[in-house]
């Protein structure tokens, strides 16, 4: 479900964040948070890959 439902998403984001970095300052803060990402896609899209992947970075609470 998540190559199927979240791929393309994930794909679009990538596409529209290389467009909107290409019209950005190289210091703008956006543009710093967007080569962050990119240069760690790979990480941020196992997820896509790997279903023992939780797609949060948030652990559940103990109660």
């Amino acid at each position: 479900m998540r190559r199927k439902l979240s791929r393309p998403l994930v794909e679009d984001l990538q596409v529209d964040m290389r467009e909107q970095l290409a019209k950005l300052s190289r210091g703008h803060d956006l543009a710093k948070a967007f080569n962050y990402i990119l240069k760690r896609w790979a990480s941020f899209t196992l997820f896509l890959e790997d279903g023992r992947v939780c797609l949060s970075n948030m652990p559940p609470s103990a109660t």
